[in-house]
């Protein structure tokens, strides 16, 4: 399933700031200062500023909703393995080989 590109407005910020955490979830600052104190909150830490990546916090809040569910995914990621790099040939089949087919 292939999601719709969203637009960025001025509305719809890249990160979050306590503010409009708060805001998003409507809750009060000190419940904000709770919830983005727990290690799984995605959060963005420059010296003196703390952020809150939106994406990061749209997957946050579709992991929250599917835990438990039968939605939830329980294995784990696939190893993507990409192709090698091109190099030599390998060695041509001897004719005893081809014979032997």
């Amino acid at each position: 399933m292939e999601e719709a590109p969203r637009s960025e407005s001025p509305s719809d910020p890249a990160v979050l700031d306590l503010e409009a955490v708060q805001s998003r979830y409507r809750i009060g600052r000190t419940k904000a200062l709770e919830l983005v104190a727990m290690v799984e909150f995605p959060t963005n830490v420059v010296p003196g500023m703390h952020r809150y990546p939106l994406r990061a916090l749209e997957a946050w809040e579709l992991g929250i909703a599917l835990h438990g569910t039968v939605a939830e995914p329980t294995a784990p990621a696939p190893v993507i393995v990409t192709a090698p790099a091109p190099g030599r040939p390998g060695r041509r089949p001897s004719s005893s080989a081809r014979d032997a087919r």
